[in-house]
């Protein structure tokens, strides 16, 4: 029994002594470290499956509005040739829902609606993932100072971002001035245009194969806007996510075989 007993003891050892070393080779990673390598990982995409959804709820003058726009679109092309995108835009407003069938060759967006097939300008189009695709960011160490790292069952994590105003202007300037311009507003730093930013959060999963899979930026927005000595106030709420589908597998893009019927449009609802 001594000798059984040895026996276990000097394996238990053994297998403390492996895991020991193991776990000193293994570098913990900071927040901003596990951030960096998931975003790079993501940049070097060449295709991607994704779900997204916006959501902008609005209040001006005792009157409120929810606007949520939903998106399902595959893209391809990123880094080996031509990018190209296609899904369908679900918009609803005021009860009324709205799918909108789209593809884009990168100059144009074709899209069907009504019975009707039409094309804008890529750059110009109503119909923009890059708004959704685009909140995904190249975070830096400082703007990551305070985020917390969770680790969940599945082996994936949850980074956790609380933003001040100022640091969340500089990051997602580009998506403030759009909210800005929906709003009838030239854009943030417009005159007689006052903007309040507040309650700025985002969370970020990093699936167990290091990528981003999944990400959710929420905020507020006050606005105050002075025209010929005029004052409007509103209030706008936003959030946005977008989940990718099986991210890092290879994904193709169906090219429609009609686009020589899409009529030139500079407007969906003209």
């Amino acid at each position: 029994m001594k000798k059984f007993l040895a026996i276990i003891l000097t394996i238990a050892f053994a297998f403390t002594m492996v895991l020991a070393f193991t776990s000193c080779g293994e570098k913990e990673l900071t927040v901003a470290e596990l951030y960096a390598e998931a975003y790079k990982k993501n940049s070097e995409l060449d295709s991607f499956d994704a779900t997204a959804k916006m959501t902008i709820a609005v209040s001006s003058e005792g009157v409120s509005m929810d606007i949520p726009v939903e998106y399902s679109m595959k893209a391809s092309g990123l880094k080996s040739g031509k990018m190209q995108t296609s899904g369908t835009m679900k918009m609803t407003a005021m009860g009324i829902s709205l799918d909108i069938p789209f593809y884009s060759d990168g100059e144009y967006v074709y899209m069907s609606m009504f019975g009707q097939k039409m094309k804008q300008s890529a750059k110009d189009s109503e119909v923009n993932t890059d708004e959704i695709t685009g909140i995904i960011k190249n975070l830096d160490e400082p703007t990551l100072k305070d985020a917390t790292a969770t680790d969940n069952e599945d082996g994936s994590k949850t980074i956790e971002i609380v933003y001040d105003e100022e640091n969340f202007k500089k990051v997602f300037s580009d998506l403030i001035d759009s909210v800005m311009d929906s709003a009838g507003a030239d854009a943030a730093t417009a005159e007689g245009v006052k903007i309040n930013i507040s309650n700025m959060k985002q969370k970020v999963t990093i699936n167990a194969d290091k990528y981003i899979s999944a990400t959710s930026v929420s905020f507020d927005i006050e606005v105050e806007i002075t025209k010929d000595g005029e004052t409007q106030n509103a209030k706008l709420s936003m959030t946005m996510d977008i989940t990718y589908n099986n991210i890092g597998t290879e994904v193709k893009v169906d090219v429609p075989t009609d686009l020589d019927q899409y009529e030139e449009s500079s407007s969906l609802f003209e």
